[in-house]
């Protein structure tokens, strides 16, 4: 499906794709997220060094801070975030960010899997369903940023199609932009 029929409005859009959802990747479920996966997420153990970073921040907060998370993804239609689930555990995190429904590309991505689940090609079988999920409901670019660093997760876009488009520095790390687009 490569052209999208007309919406009147972003959040209606936004809605008739959440409609092809939950859709099966492999073994795993992606559906959207709900409030509940937030605290699921938090629980999850921490990352090992080097990838510490991605920890989540919400880990110490109130609930009253996942709550305002969960209200800002409620409300803000440039945004789809996604669940994966492994015989209904989550397993995973996925963010489609910064969406230009006009332009119909993804602007920025957050990719997250459970410790337990990482370097073993799982993301990679994962991010693949979600890219072509995406450009089965009309998304026609896919970009986002990875730390350089990340050689497992730089291996692993590549792997799928990704191809790194550019550079920038952010505090004293340097990122790559990520870019895939539909055939």
């Amino acid at each position: 499906m490569t052209k999208q029929e007309p919406y009147n409005s972003l959040e209606e859009y936004k809605k008739k794709i959440l409609t092809s959802l939950p859709f099966n990747v492999d073994i795993f479920t992606i559906r959207e997220l709900n409030r509940q996966d937030i605290d699921l997420y938090v629980s999850w153990p921490d990352y090992p060094p080097p990838y510490e970073m991605f920890n989540t921040s919400l880990k110490n907060k109130p609930l009253t801070e996942r709550d305002k998370r969960w209200e800002s993804y409620c409300q803000n239609n440039n945004t789809l975030s996604l669940v994966v689930e492994y015989k209904e555990e989550m397993i995973g995190k996925f963010s489609l960010l910064e969406i230009d429904w006009k332009k119909m590309s993804v602007n920025n991505m957050s990719i997250r899997l459970h410790p337990q689940w990482c370097n073993n090609g799982n993301g990679t079988k994962i991010l693949k369903g979600i890219s072509n999920w995406c450009f089965d409901n009309g998304i026609v670019k896919i970009k986002f940023d990875v730390l350089s660093t990340n050689q497992r997760a730089v291996k692993s876009y590549k792997n799928i199609g990704y191809k790194i488009i550019d550079k920038f520095e952010h505090g004293n790390a340097t990122f790559y932009w990520m870019e895939l687009r539909s055939e």
